[in-house]
């Protein structure tokens, strides 16, 4: 039994589209991630921008990434309410801040169990 060409034609094309619309998809999910973990970085690199008299420039760029966290986590209703949290309770910043990361690592599926809240609150700082 041999196939019309027509056929042949339709399931080529069908295939091709089918495979562009699948790494579409799985490249739009892999950009999301990444530029989650972006924002999550910077936060986690510019923490102690909260603590009392910080650098300038880093408490600067902890609120760019903030910012940013709007745009970037806007699907995540967890997210966006302890984002939010950091206008609704200004005196609260390390408890804020906590909040804000364990809801971005269960966003990011990063397993946060084992790590204490101080582990959040008391960022990596050199003693000289």
């Amino acid at each position: 039994m041999q196939v019309p060409i027509w056929l042949t034609v339709i399931l080529t094309l069908a295939s091709g589209l089918v495979t562009f619309f699948i790494s579409t998809w799985f490249y739009v999910r892999y950009e999301e991630r990444k530029q989650k973990l972006d924002v999550f970085r910077g936060l986690m690199a510019n923490r102690h921008g909260l603590i009392e008299g910080p650098d300038p420039d880093v408490k600067r760029e902890f609120f760019k990434s903030l910012n940013e966290a709007f745009v970037v986590f806007g699907r995540s209703p967890e997210v966006m309410e302890t984002i939010l949290n950091f206008k609704v309770h200004k005196n609260r910043a390390s408890d804020n801040f906590t909040l804000l990361a364990r809801a971005i690592c269960a966003d990011l599926k990063i397993p946060d169990s084992t790590l204490k809240d101080e582990f959040f609150n008391e960022p990596f700082v050199p003693h000289y």
